[in-house]
């Protein structure tokens, strides 16, 4: 069975460090797959290395590593609990969850200054033990996200 949602996301674990993880949801509990940075340089070598058998350039090959993330959790995506249960995982019952907070990204452009400007999303999940926090850059322009995390619990 395929997760119902999956989102990538980045957990805080020191004043200057993230580590990105990709929260699956399934029907009846939550997998968190940590991305570390030996699994990054991993799939980013194997991004350049797929490029450069393709015949592309070399800077092309320079910025294929920049969806090596989006990549891997879109792989995440197509696989069943138990293929994720195999990388990197955790897992949270969601009946041990006690609330779920979904804020989304937002994107701003000011013409008066042509600037951009952008504030990050937040995601936040309480259990009866701890609070864990994530970022992410979702817009959610259609709402779906947070319809998911409202009717999830």
């Amino acid at each position: 069975m395929k997760s119902e949602m999956m989102v990538l996301c980045n957990k805080k674990e020191s004043l200057f460090k993230s580590v990105p993880i990709v929260l699956s949801f399934f029907e009846k509990e939550l997998l968190l797959t940590t991305i570390t940075s030996e699994k990054q340089k991993e799939l980013v070598e194997k991004k350049k290395n797929e490029v450069k058998e393709a015949g592309k350039g070399l800077l092309k090959r320079a910025f294929a590593g920049i969806n090596a993330l989006n990549d891997y959790a879109k792989k995440l995506e197509d696989m069943t609990k138990e293929e994720i249960l195999k990388e990197n995982t955790t897992n949270i019952q969601l009946s041990d969850i006690n609330s779920i907070k979904f804020k989304k990204s937002i994107e701003n452009y000011d013409l008066d200054t042509n600037s951009n400007s952008s504030t990050v999303g937040k995601i936040i999940i309480k259990t009866a033990n701890e609070k864990i926090k994530f970022t992410h850059k979702y817009e959610d322009l259609k709402n779906e996200k947070k319809k998911f995390f409202k009717n999830l619990l």
